[in-house]
């Protein structure tokens, strides 16, 4: 890309986490045209807080949010991040999507790519404001089996450490995933399930293709021989240093005990056959023990347990530094209003899951 030339239509890739957005972002990273760093976590973290950083066509206003963007991981985990100076110049709109897209489009000069895409898969619950700051944007939705979601979710560091408030939480997900489909249509959104992604990539990478307006490349699926830094957890990088797990799929079935197979069925059994699933207990149902169990008693202990178990990296996890801006930004006031109390804002952060 040149010095003076404009990015082209950004790429959004959403999906529930756990769902293979890593190994997506790494496939479309490898295409000549679109480059995709390190998930950022901008919009899941700020954009509750759009409002404290106006107006932003102060100068002053902008510096300090770029400054808050850069300091959470961009500066720490992308390769040749830019300057801050280089962010506020690049600066086109007053606004904090204009503010996000400098950032894009100054690390973007780095790559020497005209085109640039962002996979933080949370960023999915801020597809509404996304998609009025950037009009001109696609998006990819990557769907897996949300059974095989919640087996890699509750293993993971963070999310749910059940199978009830896991299948809780995939199925509002997808929902809603489906109500941006419909709202922004197929020029916008394309949706991929993960399972073809991983059993006929060239299939699914060429549907993409067409999707962006792209060629189809076959570096795409040869992401693994990339010599781009991505610093993801130990396991999904290694991961992504292999060729695409085609076996990867339907873990579940072994690995799943039928109680929780039933328990899942029962709360997003629908969504399971909107996207081609199949289902073992079609009649299962869940009772008001199971609710009171998995959510209310037994829940608290096992988040609290894996929050334990990641104390020694705290310092460094994202969790940690989100949580510390979202403190900052709820202590400072707009028109003299405070925002939201330490302790509201802590009952978000855990309810939202950061802290696990």
């Amino acid at each position: 890309m040149s010095a003076t030339s404009k990015p082209q239509k950004p790429v959004f890739i959403f999906g529930n986490p756990r769902s293979g957005t890593s190994l997506l972002g790494r496939m479309i990273n490898c295409h000549p045209n679109i480059a995709v760093p390190y998930e950022a976590h901008i919009y899941n973290t700020f954009w509750l807080f759009n409002e404290r950083y106006e107006p932003l066509s102060d100068p002053a206003r902008q510096r300090r949010l770029a400054l808050d963007m850069m300091s959470l991981r961009v500066n720490r985990f992308w390769e040749n991040p830019p300057g801050i100076e280089q962010v506020l110049e690049a600066v086109e709109r007053e606004s904090f999507h204009g503010v996000f897209e400098a950032l894009m489009s100054s690390w973007l000069k780095s790559r020497n790519k005209p085109r640039w895409g962002e996979k933080t898969p949370q960023n999915g619950a801020h597809w509404r404001a996304i998609s009025e700051g950037f009009p001109d944007a696609q998006f990819i939705h990557l769907v897996r089996d949300g059974r095989d979601c919640a087996l890699s979710w509750i293993n993971a560091n963070f999310g749910p450490k059940l199978t009830y408030p896991a299948a809780v939480k995939w199925a509002a997900y997808v929902d809603d995933m489906q109500v941006m489909k419909q709202t922004l249509g197929p020029q916008r959104v394309i949706e991929v399930r993960y399972e073809d992604l991983v059993t006929d990539a060239d299939t699914t990478l060429h549907a993409i293709c067409e999707f962006l307006g792209e060629p189809y490349d076959p570096a795409m699926k040869a992401f693994y021989k990339s010599e781009d830094t991505y610093m993801t957890e130990r396991r999904n990088n290694e991961k992504l240093k292999q060729p695409v797990m085609t076996l990867n799929t339907e873990k579940w079935k072994k690995k799943m005990s039928e109680r929780n197979q039933r328990i899942f069925e029962a709360l997003a059994g629908k969504q399971l056959q909107r996207y081609g699933y199949p289902r073992l207990h079609p009649d299962a149902t869940t009772s008001s023990w199971d609710r009171l169990r998995d959510t209310k008693l037994l829940h608290p202990p096992l988040r609290a347990m894996s929050m334990m178990r990641n104390i020694k990296g705290w310092g460094d996890s994202l969790a940690v530094q989100r949580a510390k801006w979202r403190l900052k930004l709820a202590r400072q006031s707009i028109n003299g209003l405070l925002i939201l109390s330490d302790s509201a804002l802590l009952q978000l952060i855990i309810q939202e899951g950061y802290l696990t």
